[in-house]
């Protein structure tokens, strides 16, 4: 008989977590798959006596029904937040295959109803979000290897490795939708995906994903950065995750690591336009000095009728607010652009005009070094960036991917952005 690891007089679901915590964490993946399955499939016969007992008393309860699939779901997170580790992955895989089993009729008569709640689980919604989130998992090697886009439906988190190059794209996945890319952009995550989460261990899977995806893209880049830019290629390959074509990948490194501004990179320009501001008497006068700070972002472009948007844009944020300080008001104005700039539900066909025109007359990557600019100034910028960009995200996710290609080429520069000012700190010149 198996040692106790529960109090006897604990809730039937509360044990039944206690026991998988324990085991998870003394037994091999190996031992826990089959531990799990054995724990499900041939409950009677499990050797615990009494998670045997509380597992029947879940299984009989009259609110079974509603609750068992709640109950069991968690005891399947479980096993999955404890093999976080990549060399671990392929266990996830197995577990999904272990729950796509419970569906079969592999039962006996004595586990009729405990089979009939797993089959009930296999059509919840909480058993396809879990197939979503866990679908990140691969058996394949992660480091040195490229996103590929998966076939699939949008929300899941799979990170496809593929040795050829993503720039090849084929005639059938530029025909998919935009939101089988999701998977690609860390900074869609939050709003994208961890909004659909309706537990807690569901919310951590995509935090843990996102984490994986900004280091996984993070030194790609780096090895990408350091052989074309650093050797000018003159030893070592390096493999570009991104959709951008190897050379124009090359000048978004260059842009957004180099001195664009004044003879300042991004972050010393935010740092020194910062700093001047704390003389400024008053958020009239701040936001003067702010058009001036942006609108070099674009030029020669911006000094038609996009400018003078602008500048009324930035002008009107905050009207009642001119004699005050500028710090209060930072978080507002910033906000106000960056609707205007990518998406306004109250004015979404003038912003999504907005973003498209600067796309077109001053490119993608001056287009995302004016919104990082602005990112660079405060964190609830660069927050409300990526909810205003997921909401652009969105309102396109549906359409092919061949009549967006504006907006995949966007967000592929942002990646460099933010992962170049926010994910690493090793793209130096």
């Amino acid at each position: 008989m198996e040692r106790q690891h529960s109090n006897s007089t604990s809730r039937p679901d509360d044990l039944l977590y206690n026991h998988l915590i324990h085991w998870v964490k003394s037994e091999s993946p190996e031992e826990m798959l089959e531990r799990f399955q054995n724990l499900f499939t041939d409950s009677v016969n499990y050797p615990d006596p009494h998670i045997r007992t509380a597992l029947h008393q879940l299984a009989v309860s009259e609110f079974a029904d509603d609750r068992f699939r709640l109950v069991f779901n968690r005891c399947c997170y479980i096993l999955i937040n404890n093999w976080r580790q990549p060399n671990l992955q392929w266990a996830v895989q197995e577990l999904l295959a272990i729950l796509a089993d419970f569906s079969s009729e592999s039962y006996g008569t004595s586990a009729h109803r405990l089979h009939k709640l797993l089959c009930q689980f296999t059509q919840s919604e909480e058993y396809g979000r879990l197939q979503q989130l866990a679908q990140g998992s691969s058996r394949g090697e992660r480091v040195g290897m490229r996103f590929s886009v998966p076939a699939t439906e949008p929300n899941l988190l799979t990170i496809h490795y593929i040795q050829s190059g993503f720039d090849e794209t084929s005639e059938s996945e530029a025909s998919q939708p935009l939101r089988t890319l999701v998977h690609r952009y860390p900074f869609l995550y939050d709003h994208c995906l961890a909004n659909r989460c309706r537990t807690i261990e569901e919310r951590d899977v995509v935090h843990r994903q996102k984490l994986d995806t900004q280091r996984t893209l993070a030194s790609n880049l780096r090895d990408f950065y350091h052989v074309y830019i650093v050797n000018s290629h003159r030893q070592g390959s390096a493999h570009n995750p991104t959709s951008l074509d190897d050379e124009e990948l090359r000048r978004s490194l260059l842009h957004f690591t180099g001195k664009v501004h004044h003879g300042l990179t991004y972050r010393q320009a935010a740092c020194d336009f910062l700093k001047r501001c704390e003389t400024a008497p008053d958020f009239r006068e701040f936001k003067a000095d702010f058009y001036d700070y942006l609108k070099v972002a674009v030029e020669p472009y911006g000094n038609g009728r996009f400018h003078e948007k602008l500048r009324d844009c930035i002008h009107r944020s905050c009207a009642q607010h001119n004699t005050h300080s500028f710090s209060r008001f930072l978080p507002d104005v910033c906000q106000d652009v960056l609707k205007f700039l990518v998406f306004d539900k109250n004015n979404l066909q003038g912003s999504i005009v907005t973003f498209t025109d600067v796309f077109n007359n001053s490119g993608a990557t001056s287009l995302v070094g004016l919104l990082l600019k602005i990112a660079l100034l405060c964190k609830q910028a660069k927050e409300f960036l990526e909810r205003q960009i997921a909401y652009l995200f969105n309102h396109h996710k549906t359409s092919p991917r061949k009549d967006v290609k504006w907006l995949e080429q966007s967000l592929d520069h942002l990646n460099v952005a933010f992962c170049t000012h926010y994910y690493s700190s090793d793209f130096l010149t």
